[in-house]
């Protein structure tokens, strides 16, 4: 069966089989983060498009879950924290649940409604969420998609980390299948050629332009944190599309 990695932007035109199994990936930092809270003691975990949407559902339906997120890089005014997975890996939230929005992964898994076999991919959890997505692939004889999340408001725009990181996704679900890529898109080619080229992975985002936009901001800990391949073993993926007060949202177990 073929493995497609595609941007959210060809996703959207694409058609999609019902019973597939979807992976975002947004490596600098939303699915980085998001899989980190739950080793951290997250419960649940609420996702949605933006922060005033974020605050407005804390206030009317959930005033005990926490703020996390980011927009443009920084942490939202008024949220309780930034967007930042080294900072997540050695708290222990106690089971508290969380309301989380990003500048880019947030939208992306958003786009997946109504979809249910939805997992949230980075390097950190490498080959756990690799191992599930297979896992289901061979109980419902499902595609893959793996969804690099980008830049969301440029099509254009090339995130070397997410589609590296998608890449390796890939290959991992190769390992345990007889599956094969099936995209032949100008970013998968790209993708393809960098990798040949320079295959250690870490040496290779470590300079990309995002994590140098991070390292300026004060955040090479979260760059070296979500490089920091299969540090963590478990995953996250949908478990319910919900609706409140016409904000749309989706609940991650």
């Amino acid at each position: 069966m073929p493995i497609y990695i595609e941007s959210p932007f060809a996703f959207t035109k694409l058609m999609k089989p019902d019973g597939a199994v979807y992976i975002v990936v947004d490596t600098f930092r939303a699915t980085s983060s998001m899989v980190t809270l739950k080793n951290s003691g997250v419960g649940r975990i609420i996702v949605v498009q933006e922060g005033s949407s974020a605050k407005k559902l804390r206030k009317e339906n959930f005033p005990n879950y926490l703020l996390i997120g980011e927009e443009g890089g920084l942490k939202i005014h008024g949220f309780d924290y930034g967007n930042t997975p080294s900072l997540f890996y050695d708290q222990d939230f106690g089971k508290k649940n969380v309301i989380f929005t990003s500048t880019s992964g947030a939208k992306t898994i958003l786009l997946l409604k109504p979809h249910k076999h939805v997992f949230l991919g980075s390097l950190v959890n490498l080959d756990r969420v690799s191992e599930e997505a297979v896992t289901i692939m061979n109980e419902e004889k499902s595609d893959l998609y793996i969804i690099p999340a980008g830049y969301y408001k440029d099509e254009n725009a090339y995130t070397v980390e997410d589609w590296i990181t998608s890449l390796s996704i890939a290959y991992k679900v190769i390992e345990r299948t007889n599956d094969f890529i099936g995209s032949k898109n100008e970013f998968f080619l790209k993708t393809k050629q960098l990798h040949e080229k320079e295959p250690n992975t870490v040496h290779l985002l470590k300079k990309s332009p995002n994590a140098k936009k991070l390292g300026k901001l004060g955040f090479k800990d979260d760059v070296d944190f979500a490089l920091s391949i299969n540090k963590i073993d478990n995953f996250l993926k949908v478990k319910e599309w919900l609706n409140y007060s016409e904000i749309k949202c989706v609940a991650l177990e």
